[in-house]
């Protein structure tokens, strides 16, 4: 579910982030970091204040993610968009190199 995990970043690529943040529409969010980058005496230090509410919510909202297989509808409908983007440029010649996964999907123009 995290972008660095689909695009395999691998260590010569700055492998996986020392820090990621998150947040949404899931009610709840927050950040994780590597053990080393806590460990950073340069780096700010940060307090996590999440009460029982945005825990349940959350949790809620993880449920019916998964009892809906959001997930997976949002891969076919990416899969679906990724191939009509591609018809559309096989027909009129103005896009190319659709690419993508999930909700991150890019395409490149012919022209600005």
């Amino acid at each position: 579910m995290w972008g660095h995990e689909l695009w395999y970043l691998q260590d010569r690529d700055g492998g996986a982030p020392d820090m990621m943040t998150f947040g949404g529409k899931t009610g709840i969010s927050g950040f994780y970091s590597t053990y080393d980058f806590r460990l950073n005496p340069h780096c700010a230090s940060f307090e996590q204040n999440l009460d029982l509410n945005q825990v349940i919510s959350f949790g809620v909202t993880w449920r019916y993610i998964q009892s809906r297989s959001i997930l997976e509808y949002v891969q076919d409908t990416s899969s679906f968009l990724k191939i009509e983007l591609a018809n559309a440029g096989r027909d009129k010649g103005q896009i190319f190199n659709v690419r993508g996964l999930g909700t991150a999907i890019a395409f490149d123009c012919r022209s600005k």
